[in-house]
């Protein structure tokens, strides 16, 4: 029974941050490029704004998501290996 309850509990966390990570990579890729970009830039202070204007830093923030699909793909390679803890067969 609570190794039910590990192995939800794991699932749960695997699937919150599986979820977190599509979300950030989406966001981080698509956002600085899309139509709303300047709309953001705006509501920012100008130090900030003449920062994130620079296409090379939208490049750093979309290759940032990138990595999250990274890890994503990572994430996704390392749960199709067994886990040390479940006892193997031989």
């Amino acid at each position: 029974r609570r190794i039910g309850l590990v192995r939800t509990l794991r699932f749960l966390g695997v699937l919150i941050y599986a979820s977190y990570l599509t979300q950030m990579g989406m966001l981080l890729t698509i956002l600085p490029w899309s139509e709303v970009w300047p709309n953001l830039i705006l509501k920012t202070p100008p130090s900030v704004a003449s920062w994130l204007s620079i296409p090379t830093v939208r490049g750093m923030l979309t290759a940032f998501g990138l990595l999250h699909f990274g890890l994503l793909l990572w994430e996704a390679v390392a749960a199709e290996r067994p886990s040390r803890d479940t006892p193997s067969n031989g």
